[in-house]
């Protein structure tokens, strides 16, 4: 029989280690963990051995919480090229009336984002380094069209680092984040 004097604490354990653990499974899964495996079976294993619970049980606890926590995720809106061009349009109007870029460069600008993003349709189900491949291909060339049609860069590069498209402030480069930079991160 199960003792919930054992299970109860090892469960609450469990899902608040686990929950603190998904957040930086990026940089544990890069140092390959305790035992070089998943983290999640080094966790079960771990809490299996020192509360002395079939190995099982804490398993299908962990699968339990990894589900109820991918169902609370709410995924990222995607906005249609009506939406993009729209955005768009409002992050470059104030640069219109204060005299940074013309009506004709506004005008230019958002027609060659279109084309770019009908060309590059970065999907987020790809790999992250294949969206950054496009991402960085997408900015070279939204960078030479600029230079070519005489227009400031940051004015053209509406999105920043890992942040996708849309609209936001361009002060001094990437949405306010300093002066524009040919370096990643």
């Amino acid at each position: 029989m199960i003792n919930k004097n054992k299970v109860i604490p090892v469960l609450a354990v469990t899902l608040i280690v686990g929950s603190l653990f998904m957040v930086s499974k990026p940089a544990y899964a890069a140092s390959k963990g305790m035992g070089g495996g998943n983290f999640f079976s080094d966790l079960i294993t771990f809490i299996s051995q020192k509360f002395g619970i079939d190995k099982t049980q804490v398993q299908n606890a962990v699968q339990d919480f990894k589900k109820q926590k991918q169902a609370s995720i709410t995924p990222r809106p995607t906005m249609s090229p009506q939406q993009q061009q729209d955005a768009e349009k409002k992050r470059l109007d104030p640069l219109v009336t204060q005299g940074k870029i013309s009506q004709d460069q506004e005008n230019a600008i958002i027609a060659e984002l279109t084309t770019l993003r009908a060309t590059y349709k970065i999907n987020q189900s790809e790999t992250p380094e294949l969206r950054k491949t496009q991402m960085t291909k997408m900015q070279d060339e939204l960078k030479k069209w600029a230079s070519d049609n005489k227009i400031d860069p940051q004015y053209v590069l509406s999105f920043g680092r890992g942040r996708g498209m849309g609209e936001g402030k361009i002060e001094g480069g990437f949405r306010g984040r300093g002066p524009m930079s040919t370096t990643t991160p």
